[in-house]
């Protein structure tokens, strides 16, 4: 918020055809607290008689040392009425003055410019960082899509060409080729015997 003086400076740079101090006074409490303070006003309007100038000389004569007696309680009717006179009339913002308020007025603009431009560097580089670390999470993002399949094909391959490990699943197959020659000199044998038995009972029937 801007200070009184501020406040009153701008006033009389919108007032070119003058303000009264008591005018002035009341737009500046239209937006800022007035101090009640005697001392802090009589300041106020000790800087307002330098700032600001009124034309007829007669009514600027002695205006401070009358606006003093009138805070001091130093006063009689006389003196009041001249407070009200002297302070009721129009005064005109000085040149220096106007000079003053629109280098306040740029400087104020500059700094406003220049937070902007802060602030908008902040938000920049927030985004910034925020579309790095998207751009993070995409990559591997993307990577985990390229080397979880190849991953999950290597596993299935292994799996599936891995050796059998024990317990082994035992197969017997029987060899039949030796039971097979048995049985034919089995056979022979039989055969040889049976020629032996016919043999011999041919020859007991002969030595009968």
């Amino acid at each position: 918020m801007d200070s009184i003086y501020i406040k009153a400076m701008e006033i009389g740079h919108k007032n070119p055809n003058g303000i009264s101090y008591f005018d002035l006074k009341k737009e500046i409490e239209k937006e800022i607290i007035f101090s009640n303070d005697q001392g802090s006003e009589l300041t106020f309007i000790e800087w307002f008689i330098e700032y600001f100038y009124q034309p007829d000389q007669e009514l600027e004569k002695n205006i401070l040392f009358i606006a003093r007696n009138h805070f001091s309680g130093n006063y009689n009717n006389s003196y009041e009425s001249k407070f009200k006179k002297k302070l009721g009339a129009k005064f005109y913002i000085k040149g220096l003055t106007m000079k003053y308020y629109l280098d306040f007025q740029e400087l104020k603009e500059a700094r406003e410019n220049s937070q902007r431009a802060f602030d908008l560097s902040n938000t920049s580089n927030d985004i910034s960082r925020e579309s790095l670390r998207i751009s993070n999470r995409s990559f591997w993002v993307a990577v985990a899509a390229f080397v979880l399949p190849t991953l999950l094909s290597l596993i299935l391959h292994f799996y599936k060409e891995k050796p059998a490990t024990p317990p082994f699943d035992v197969k017997i197959i029987e060899d039949r080729t030796s039971t097979i020659q048995l049985e034919k000199e089995n056979k022979k044998l039989k055969e040889q015997l049976f020629e032996a038995e016919r043999l011999i009972e041919t020859s007991k029937e002969k030595s009968k």
